[in-house]
């Protein structure tokens, strides 16, 4: 390939990293050379015909990744029109890793040859798209209305949740909203349920899931975000994940940790994984001051997903259970 090739392509990959978005294939001598690149480990594909530096492409988190194909596929297919998680992604809500990888796109027939093997189809009549940053995407509450049909409910309660942040209303508010556009549609009372358990106060997609398990357990709910006062440095305000007040008056800290804590540089400021050990431990010393008994319960994500040994950990530390013991929330087709 020429140099003034070799530019041309670096220009692409600079102007797609500029738009936030993965670079789009422009013609077969550029294919020729960039199926090369990617042998010798310098781009990535990770899509058909989508492609990024390595270098930029892991600096990215699993959402940027997803968004990044989400804009370039928008730009090779400006009449497509993205759903579920894909346009859940696009709304700024939480997706998991799982579910962000996948491509959904909507369609008002059953089949369609451009999504063979590409994207996930889902039927979607009667709605208004809206754009957002460059991609045509459903509205916001088919959106919600489409995940939180067909998701678990742990991946679904992370999304409603997140809808409340991003609306800034509450769950009633929410479901009026879902309730007076998806009026009629099948499952609507499945997306409620979900809704009605929905609380934007957790702070990411990780302690809504764990709060999910909470619920389908048959546990009593914990307040989220609990504030307390540091009593040795005034001013100072520290957030727990989980709190529970037993009968007997004391407190129950419940704590998500995750390796991330300690390793991404986004959540230790900079500091090593050894200082950041010791100030969680700072933190755990003054959040257990007090004339209150208070225990802390720490747990993995991975932990709260194992029912027997969740549930086991709850009793140990007391968490009562409610009236109703588990529940079920039946799951959409």
């Amino acid at each position: 390939m020429s140099r003034r090739a070799v530019q041309r392509m670096t220009e692409a990959f600079k102007e797609s990293e500029e738009r936030q978005a993965c670079m789009t294939l422009a013609s077969r001598a550029d294919q020729r050379w960039l199926q090369r690149a990617v042998q010798r480990g310098e781009v990535v594909r990770p899509h058909r015909g989508i492609y990024a530096r390595t270098s930029y492409w892991n600096e990215l988190d699993y959402r940027q990744k997803a968004l990044h194909v989400l804009k370039a596929l928008a730009q090779k297919h400006p009449d497509w029109v993205f759903a579920g998680t894909s346009a859940a992604l696009v709304h700024g809500l939480e997706v998991g890793w799982a579910d962000a990888r996948r491509i959904c796109v909507a369609s008002t027939v059953k089949t369609h040859p451009s999504f063979k093997g590409m994207c996930t189809r889902i039927i979607v009549t009667g709605d208004t798209p809206v754009e957002r940053d460059g991609v045509r995407v459903t509205s916001f509450t088919r959106t919600l209305y489409d995940c939180l049909r067909s998701l678990q409910f742990p991946e679904g309660l992370a999304i409603a949740d997140s809808a409340l942040r991003v609306k800034g209303i509450d769950a009633v508010r929410l479901a009026h909203n879902v309730e007076r556009s998806c009026a009629n549609r099948p499952d609507l009372h499945r997306v409620l349920s979900v809704i009605s358990w929905a609380d934007g106060r957790a702070e990411n997609g990780g302690e809504s899931k764990v709060r999910a398990h909470i619920i389908l357990n048959g546990y009593a709910l914990p307040e989220l975000q609990y504030k307390v006062d540091d009593s040795v440095d005034q001013g100072r305000e520290y957030y727990v994940d989980f709190a529970w007040k037993l009968a007997d008056g004391s407190l129950v800290f419940g704590e998500l940790d995750g390796k991330d804590k300690y390793t991404d540089p986004k959540m230790t400021g900079g500091l090593s994984a050894e200082d950041v050990l010791l100030r969680e431990r700072r933190r755990e010393a003054r959040i257990t001051i007090g004339d209150t008994p208070i225990r802390v319960m720490r747990f993995s994500f991975a932990e709260a997903c194992d029912t027997a040994y969740f549930t086991h950990l709850l009793d140990t530390y007391g968490i009562p259970r409610t009236e109703d013991g588990p529940i079920s929330i039946s799951q959409g087709l």
